[in-house]
């Protein structure tokens, strides 16, 4: 009797187990679903969300229509978003070749255009960021105003500088800068930082750490953006003050293949 009670306990705690292992320890890279990609460039232990919104009170006061209701872009709930990913990595990398593929429909290629996009996918999973920590963060906001605004500020920031009030901080408490922050002039709403892994020939992640922690300043957007750049002049249109970011990750759940790994 006690033999079974056993084995039925032994096979519960395999089944709990089971279902709590995370995708991308029970599935190859190669068989995440979109999904699987999302979850993991925006909800996991490589990746966090950083968000502020705010409500416009006068939204339904009577004799306001249209965008004087609504607001900037037609929006009563404006909210900023900033996704913040380690992409130095691999899960991170394998996720955004893996969503390449199913964009670009990958399964129904023939076998040359397979094997361009797997040059493709390989040419982003091969670095290995032994020098520097890469972090990726992607900017976006639900009123067109704000997006704007945000792209004028950080593409705006001249090439070669680094924005005051970038810091890695570790769990003693240390602010490492980056030793280089790139914003691409090309379109895209997003900005990287690369943290130094040793300063002074010593680890800035030591192993007995459990956490670290990613700041950056986000601008203020609304009439309250330097120099108004979007030309908001309705009252009744929110506006965010300058803001700190801060998003911390923890060193025990950022385990791929077995090993911490950022």
């Amino acid at each position: 009797m006690r033999r079974s009670f056993a084995i039925i306990l032994l096979i519960v705690i395999a089944a709990i187990t089971a279902r709590s292992e995370s995708f991308w320890v029970k599935k190859d890279w190669r068989e995440w679903s979109k999904g699987d990609c999302n979850k993991m460039l925006q909800d996991s232990p490589w990746a966090k969300k950083w968000s502020k919104s705010v409500v416009i009170l006068g939204a339904a006061s009577a004799g306001r229509s249209g965008a004087a209701r609504e607001g900037a872009g037609g929006e009563n709930h404006p909210e900023v978003d900033y996704a913040i990913m380690i992409q130095s990595a691999p899960p991170i990398r394998e996720a955004e070749a893996r969503r390449m593929q199913i964009e670009q429909k990958y399964d129904r290629m023939d076998e040359q255009h397979k094997k361009d996009l797997e040059a493709r996918a390989e040419q982003l999973l091969a670095p290995t960021f032994d020098d520097f920590i890469l972090v990726h963060v992607e900017y976006s906001s639900n009123v067109q105003t704000f997006e704007r605004q945000l792209a004028r500020h950080f593409q705006g920031i001249p090439e070669g500088s680094i924005p005051l009030g970038i810091y890695m901080i570790t769990q003693s408490g240390d602010h490492i800068g980056p030793s280089k922050w790139v914003s691409p002039r090309t379109g895209e709403d997003e900005f990287e930082m690369y943290i130094p892994r040793t300063v002074k020939g010593e680890p800035v992640i030591k192993p007995t750490d459990k956490k670290f922690s990613i700041q950056f300043r986000a601008p203020a957007v609304g009439s309250q953006a330097v120099g108004n750049p979007g030309n908001v002049r309705n009252t009744n249109v929110a506006t965010m003050g300058n803001e700190l970011v801060l998003v911390e990750f923890k060193l025990d759940a950022m385990v791929w293949n077995g090993k911490v790994t950022y």
